[in-house]
């Protein structure tokens, strides 16, 4: 977790976004706007409220009942 912290997100979507959003910033910014990063930060916005962010553990889980699931067929 310190890595996300001090990095970013670890996903390209969520790092793409991010960088896009810098740059609408920083050009709204430039010619006198008023807006906030978040303002930018369209699909974020929409995934915090929807679905949480899948922690290590949840990933694992998965991995392992997928696992469980071909060796049963």
């Amino acid at each position: 977790m310190a890595y996300r912290a001090k990095f970013g997100p670890l996903s390209v979507q969520a790092r793409q976004e991010r960088i896009a959003a810098a740059q609408m910033h920083h050009l709204n910014t430039i010619h006198g706007g008023k807006a906030k990063f978040e303002d930018f930060m369209l699909f974020s916005q929409l995934d915090e409220n929807e679905q949480p962010e899948a922690t290590v553990d949840d990933v694992l889980m998965m991995l392992k009942a997928s696992a469980i699931k071909k060796q049963t067929d």
